[in-house]
């Protein structure tokens, strides 16, 4: 193998951390458009915010109920659990691309060392 072979690589080293990362910001953005709804008390029946809760509340429903939502005044909610979701979605978006990261690396340094060996 030659070693410009190495650093062309494989797309897929390339791709699935931005894959990850931009799944990752979709999910974080619809969560906190989602908080900030509830934390101003939109209006549900509005189309917009109904969508906004309907396709965040797949994410966020794992996390439900595990504390109460603080009432700040009438229709104005701070929903913890909403923030829970968030903190977690981040750090398994990072787990999982620190794993891939560190799993390529390994991989990488095998094959430099095979190449100096040659």
């Amino acid at each position: 193998m030659k070693s410009t072979e190495i650093n062309e690589g494989n797309g897929f080293v390339v791709i699935f951390p931005t894959l990850i990362n931009t799944i990752t910001g979709i999910i974080e953005s619809l969560l906190l458009i989602r908080l900030i709804l509830k934390l101003f008390g939109a209006n549900a029946q509005n189309a917009f915010v109904n969508f906004i809760y309907s396709v965040s509340a797949f994410f966020a429903r794992p996390f439900m109920n595990i504390f109460k939502n603080v009432e700040i005044k009438e229709n104005m909610i701070l929903e913890i659990n909403t923030i829970i979701a968030m903190i977690v979605y981040a750090l398994i978006a990072w787990i999982i691309i620190s794993i891939f990261r560190n799993l390529n690396n390994k991989e990488v340094k095998e094959e430099i060392v095979d190449i100096h060996h040659e």
